[in-house]
C-alpha cells in the first residue's frame, strides 16, 4: 500500500517544532514506524549544519520533534523507508521561519466519497494560524495536479465552494490537495485527503420461466 506524510513546522525563537503524521492510502495512521527528519538551510543567507532526528510514530501515526535553527529559509525533509506491507515515501517542504505556520483542513460532506451521480459537490477548507487565517489565497487540486477551484478565506479562516461533478473525472480513488499561498506574515500551507469518486450501481434481473415437464 502507498503511504503519505503530512508536516507542519511551528517556529519559535531558537527552534522549529515539527508536527507530522504518517498514513496509508486509506488515511489510516501507521503506528510504530520510524520517520527520519532532516532540517537544512535553503539558501546561503542562513548557513547551518543539517540537523537530523529519527522519530517513531505513536498510535495516531503522529510524531513531534523540536529542531534547532537560526533565521531565514529552511527545507525540511521527512522520509519513511517502508515495510513489508507499505511503500516508502519522502516529503520535502521549504519554509521561512520568519513567517507563521498555516494549518489547513479540507472537508467534504460525505467524508471521502464523491457521488458523481449528483450534480455538484460542496467542500470547505478551514485554515488556522497564530497570526490569523483571514484573506488567505487558496486552491484545490486533484491527484493529477489539475486545479479544481480557487478562492479566499473569510474573516473566520473558512473558504466554502461548489464543484460541478461532471468536471471531476472518472470513478475511482484519488487525492485532493488544498494549498495556501504565503504572504508577508504567513508561510504556505498544504493538506491532502484521499477521495473516492463513485457512481450508483444498477442491477438488472431478467425472469426466465422454467417448464419442468418439457425438461423431463
Amino acid at each position: 500500500a502507498s503511504t503519505r506524510l503530512e508536516l507542519h513546522a511551528l517556529p519559535s525563537a531558537t527552534a522549529v517544532r515539527i508536527e507530522g503524521t504518517l498514513e496509508d492510502d486509506l488515511d489510516q495512521p501507521l503506528d510504530g514506524r520510524n520517520v527520519l527528519l532532516t532540517l537544512e538551510a535553503a539558501d546561503d543567507a542562513s548557513p547551518s549544519a543539517a540537523a537530523s532526528r529519527t522519530l517513531r510514530t505513536d498510535r495516531a501515526g503522529r510524531f513531534v520533534q523540536a529542531l534547532t535553527r537560526g533565521t531565514g529559509r529552511y527545507t525540511l525533509h521527512a522520509s519513511f523507508a517502508g515495510d513489508s506491507q507499505h511503500d516508502g515515501t519522502i516529503f520535502s517542504q521549504t519554509f521561512d521561519v520568519t513567517r507563521a505556520d498555516v494549518q489547513l483542513q479540507l472537508i467534504l460532506p460525505r467524508g471521502s466519497v464523491i457521488a458523481l451521480d449528483d450534480a455538484a459537490t460542496e467542500f470547505e477548507v478551514r485554515a488556522s494560524s497564530a497570526v490569523g487565517a483571514a484573506r488567505l489565497s487558496l486552491d484545490v487540486r486533484d491527484e493529477t495536479g489539475r486545479e479544481l477551484a480557487r478562492g479566499v478565506t473569510d474573516e473566520q479562516g473558512v473558504w466554502r465552494g461548489t464543484l460541478q461533478n461532471a468536471q471531476l473525472g472518472a470513478p475511482g480513488p484519488g487525492q485532493w490537495m488544498a494549498s495556501s499561498t504565503q504572504d508577508a506574515q504567513r508561510a504556505p500551507g498544504r493538506t491532502r485527503v484521499s477521495v473516492l469518486r463513485q457512481r450508483a450501481t444498477e442491477l438488472k434481473l431478467t425472469a426466465v420461466t422454467f417448464d419442468a415437464e418439457r425438461e423431463a
